[in-house]
């Protein structure tokens, strides 16, 4: 930035997205991905590391050696996934200017700041704006390394990288992306992108039509990011040959989830007709390859998973994963309010889209983003009374129930068993083991039972003595998740005795966890 101007601008912009991104920062319960995040970072690296193979460890090490010294409230633990996106906007700054210019630059970064996708993993104690900001450190090594691909820049692209394989397994399709990028420059596909649309920095498509780099060259360079991940290919491998034990029942995307992140990036159905919109202008009236890498950076991390997920692992395709898409996108859009016509159509396109924003942000802060395990099990603590059989579903709702359980642990049994999600079969197994139980509870979440038949068995001679329901709606997220806690005692016969006394037909597991028969 070489005016005061600029550098003004670009310090409000950080201080708006560092004020945004640190109120209400702990006041949520953790979610259910975020205990897990707690539990780790409790353990040895050892054994953190032999114990979350599914995930790549950098974040977990550095949450674990943060946990250490700062505690792990809900605030401390979320705290350096702010601290990531802030630099994370820092280094999207300059990754934009170098690809277009300091204007474009400057818009992405405030769209970015004002994003409440980005805000919400800005506070959310997983790796996923430590993931934003590796693709960002990508975006700007590839950029570098196109340009001259001296050792340094070499360098700097191997490690940004490796640092965003080890961050997150979806590391891998941002170097698909640059791969498919290389390789179309290297073999002629400049010509074809400078005929489909003369850039204005390179009106006559003198430029030159290969990479500086030579394929050689580049080769070394992803054999040397294979050699470093090398470790966890195998676990990669692994999880895809497992996935149908680990989740049998997960169904594949359907074909209109594909436009699902882009809604995501944007907030709302209407910011993103405006962001499309705005998106379409670069590529529509300046096609260059700057453009076309843009496209690859967005499309590649969100269309290869989408098709794996369909051949190869269902689960594979998750909206939150593809956050280095997003910077993409959130230049594209920028850059389209760059190339508007006039100045006063362009303040009117940032006053729009910051309004916009404001009311999706009034949203997100006013509205509870993640199910409040706190809440929930304090309330129904007070109410638990020694002997009760508290029954979950489904076991994905186990551990932050046990996380914010007051006192000591409940009898609690998992229905349906843990691994898998179907039930239809082991109704009647529930019913024989409750048989007996006097007062029975039945917390829901994750719920797989739309029909409500685990309830209809429960309630079978007992009443509704209790019930409260706690909803959430994750914006950022795209759905909602609750939590329904219901306590069912047995009804009196004439005299006022319970029809049934006794215990139930599994062992006596109070205190203790307990799975119904099968």
């Amino acid at each position: 930035m070489k005016s005061a101007r600029g550098i003004a601008i670009f310090v409000l912009i950080l201080a708006l997205a560092a004020g945004l991104r640190l109120y209400h920062l702990g006041l949520e319960s953790f979610w259910l991905d975020e205990v897990s995040t707690y539990d780790l970072v409790h353990m040895t690296i050892d054994d953190m590391i032999a114990s979350n193979w599914n995930h790549t460890p950098l974040y977990f090490m550095i949450a674990h050696m943060w946990a250490g010294t700062f505690g792990s409230s809900e605030f401390a633990l979320r705290f350096p996934s702010f601290l990531f996106s802030m630099l994370a906007l820092g280094t999207a700054f300059f990754a934009t200017r170098r690809l277009t210019d300091r204007s474009t630059a400057l818009l992405t970064t405030l769209i970015l700041a004002v994003a409440v996708f980005q805000i919400h993993y800005a506070q959310d104690a997983r790796p996923y704006s430590l993931l934003a900001l590796m693709v960002a450190l990508t975006l700007l090594a590839f950029v570098r390394f196109m340009e001259k691909p001296t050792v340094l820049n070499s360098a700097f692209l191997v490690l940004a990288n490796v640092g965003a394989l080890y961050t997150h397994f979806y590391g891998i399709f941002v170097i698909f992306a640059q791969n498919a990028y290389f390789l179309t420059m290297y073999f002629g596909g400049a010509r074809l992108i400078e005929r489909a649309g003369r850039s204005n920095d390179d009106p006559n498509g003198t430029a030159a039509d290969r990479p500086a780099a030579g394929l050689v060259h580049w080769f070394l360079l992803q054999a040397m990011i294979v050699a470093l991940f090398f470790p966890w290919i195998g676990q990669l491998v692994h999880d895809v040959q497992t996935h149908e034990s680990k989740r049998p029942d997960y169904p594949p995307p359907a074909l209109r989830k594909l436009i699902g992140p882009f809604i995501t990036y944007s907030g709302t159905h209407v910011q993103f007709v405006l962001y499309g919109l705005l998106a379409a202008v670069p590529v529509l009236t300046r096609f260059d390859r700057r453009v076309f890498l843009l496209l690859l950076w967005l499309f590649v991390p969100i269309i290869v998973p989408f098709v794996g997920a369909h051949l190869f692992m269902p689960q594979a395709f998750i909206t939150r994963y593809t956050i280095g898409s997003s910077l993409a996108f959130y230049i594209l859009v920028a850059w389209g309010i760059r190339l508007l016509p006039s100045p006063r159509i362009r303040a009117a396109a940032v006053a729009v889209v910051l309004l916009l924003a404001a009311a999706d942000l009034r949203t997100y802060y006013t509205t509870e983003n993640r199910a409040p395990w706190r809440e929930a099990t304090a309330t129904i603590g007070e109410r638990y009374e020694p002997g009760d059989l508290m029954i979950l579903h489904s076991s994905v709702a186990r551990t932050p129930f046990l996380h914010y359980w007051p006192g000591d642990p409940p009898r609690l049994a998992l229905f349906p068993p843990t691994g898998t999600f179907y039930f239809t079969d082991l109704l009647d197994s529930l019913g024989t083991a409750v048989v007996t139980e006097t007062r029975v509870w039945y917390v829901e979440s994750y719920s797989r039972d739309p029909k409500g038949e685990i309830r209809d068995v429960l309630a079978n001679n007992r009443d509704v003595v209790f019930e409260k329901r706690w909803d959430t709606v994750n914006t950022a997220m795209g759905k909602t998740v609750s939590i329904d806690a219901r306590l069912y005692e047995r009804k009196q016969d004439a005299t006022g005795m319970t029809s049934a006394t006794g215990t139930t037909g599994m062992a006596d597991t109070t205190g203790s966890e307990s799975a119904l028969p099968r």
